[in-house]
């Protein structure tokens, strides 16, 4: 099964979120739809790092979860601590969900439209 690292080129570092024909809203809107659908953390982060109009850097992630759900800085830098700066888990998957449950759980009534 394909890693989140191994969808991740390496050398991608700190950089924009917008590339030719990508938003932050646009992304954010398709973040917050796979949350809705209850995709587990791991599988959007798979997502974002094969998304052509998103660049998967830990700072890109922690703006684009603030703008899909209003996820707070402190929030989503418990869920970036979880993983080295290429995206490689330095967690068991299930404290990566359980963390990201615990989060949602939190603010189940403001995900929706």
């Amino acid at each position: 099964m394909p890693t989140v690292s191994s969808a991740y080129p390496e050398g991608r570092r700190f950089g924009t979120l917008r590339k030719a024909g990508g938003s932050v809203e646009g992304v954010a809107a398709d973040v917050r739809q796979r949350i809705r659908e209850g995709c587990r953390f791991i599988d959007l982060l798979s997502f974002l790092a094969l998304n052509e109009s998103f660049k998967l850097t830990p700072l890109n992630l922690m703006r684009v979860l603030s703008e899909a759900i209003g996820l707070s800085m402190i929030e989503s830098r418990e869920m970036v601590s979880m993983f080295d700066e290429n995206f490689s888990q330095l967690v068991p998957d299930a404290d990566i969900e359980h963390q990201w449950q615990a989060i949602l759980d939190g603010r189940r009534g403001n995900l929706s439209d």
